[in-house]
């Protein structure tokens, strides 16, 4: 497995997004693509179809498998699993140089997240299989060095990048909303979860009529909950 793009239209994470610029012949295409998290690029892969949207959701169901046990509040270990260590030399024996290995796995936080293959390599025209990894290794690790980028990811796991209300597109926004006991069902539901709606501080919440009388006027924020039980803002 190589490492991809994220979302077609999965949960945010994700937000993954690929952005897709088709290089050569028809017969030969390949594609050059961002990875993505939170919108923003990360690495940088280059393969072509049907291979490539089917690396892009194997990552995305291991990345949020991994994260989803994370906390973000703590530093997110990213390495190389070990490679193996020379066979001792027997007496007089002259060391002769070792081959590079033919597969490396990218870790997170000690769980293999991302096997890389001498067919990676051959695609990415790296040196060799360790140069490849180590080059997509420190991308991921300097993104997630960042605590607000883990707290992003950790809010949105599981969660769709857009929602559609009243005919309306919302979009995510990676973080998450102050819970002042305002938020309310809004009585409708988006591929499953509920969505909720913010009361204006002013407003007498305690008044059942108020929450249920129809409005004409589409409200500007929508929330949907995360599974810790967070609300996340998605904003026309």
């Amino acid at each position: 497995m190589a490492l991809i793009r994220v979302l077609l239209s999965t949960p945010f994470l994700s937000t993954l997004f690929l952005s897709t610029a088709l290089l050569g012949s028809p017969a030969i295409a390949q594609s050059k693509t961002s990875w993505k998290l939170l919108g923003q690029p990360v690495i940088e892969l280059q393969y072509g179809e049907p291979e490539l949207s089917q690396k892009v959701s194997q990552l995305n169901r291991r990345f949020q498998e991994i994260a989803s046990r994370l906390n973000p509040n703590q530093t997110w270990q990213i390495d190389l699993a070990p490679l193996p260590k020379p066979a001792p030399l027997k007496k007089g024996e002259k060391p002769t140089p070792a081959l590079p290995p033919r597969q490396v796995t990218i870790r997170l936080q000690g769980s293999n997240l991302l096997d890389v293959a001498e067919t990676d390599a051959l695609v990415h025209q790296a040196e060799s299989v360790p140069q490849l990894a180590d080059i997509w290794m420190r991308s991921l690790s300097n993104f997630l060095a960042n605590p607000a980028n883990r707290q992003a990811i950790t809010a949105t796991i599981n969660l769709p990048d857009q929602i559609i209300y009243e005919g309306i597109t919302y979009q995510i926004n990676p973080e998450v909303a102050l819970d002042r006991g305002l938020f309310r069902l809004s009585g409708k539901q988006f591929q499953g979860k509920a969505i909720f709606i913010q009361l204006p501080a002013d407003q007498k919440s305690f008044e059942v009529a108020e929450l249920t009388k129809p409005s004409k006027v589409l409200p500007k924020t929508l929330y949907l909950l995360n599974p810790r039980f967070q609300f996340i803002p998605y904003s026309k």
